[in-house]
């Protein structure tokens, strides 16, 4: 069975949150579900290792080196290893996200009383909040509730029935460049 066809059959199918994303962004978060789902059902974890090599190569190495992991120590190195660019928090969000997984999966132990740990899971709780917001926001009932109004965005904004934005900046562009 390959890594479509598991996720096909994973509780991940139908996730709301995928949808969130570019069609083409969407395609690979399911791919990497997939495996993901694969991975577990079967104990090996050599495709999902390979991915965050190649992706979260700091991550990898960083948990190779520590014995104990310590989220703000761990941050720090990061931020100094990257000094010449400006990290994104989206972009710390994720090498947390990576280590912690790798933590768990691996029962490595990390510290869950340090600042840097209480605040990413203050941002990932929050960012998760705004996830069921959006999703309820752009849900069928509030589509159905709101039909007139939608229909009279897009006639005097001129956008035309059969436009298909893969995301919020597409629409965005759109307007502005029309």
């Amino acid at each position: 069975m390959g890594y479509y066809e598991v996720y096909q059959s994973s509780g991940l199918k139908g996730e709301q949150l995928f949808s969130m994303y570019t069609t083409k962004n969407e395609e690979k978060i399911r791919q990497v579900a997939g495996i993901i789902e694969w991975s577990c059902k079967n104990q090996q974890f050599s495709q999902i290792d390979q991915l965050i090599k190649k992706g979260y190569e700091f991550v990898y190495q960083y948990l190779r080196q520590h014995k104990q992991i310590d989220f703000d120590h761990f941050m720090k190195s990061y931020a100094k290893r990257h000094k010449s660019k400006v990290i994104k928090e989206i972009e710390l969000i994720y090498q947390n996200i990576i280590l912690w997984y790798l933590c768990e999966r691996e029962n490595i132990h990390f510290d869950t009383g340090s600042v840097a740990w209480q605040s990413f899971q203050e941002v990932l709780c929050t960012s998760l909040n705004e996830i069921e917001i959006q999703i309820v926001m752009f849900s069928e009932i509030m589509l159905v509730k709101h039909k007139k109004e939608i229909e009279n965005f897009y006639i005097e904004y001129n956008i035309p029935r059969n436009a298909n934005f893969d995301s919020l900046g597409a629409f965005f562009e759109y307007l502005i460049c029309d």
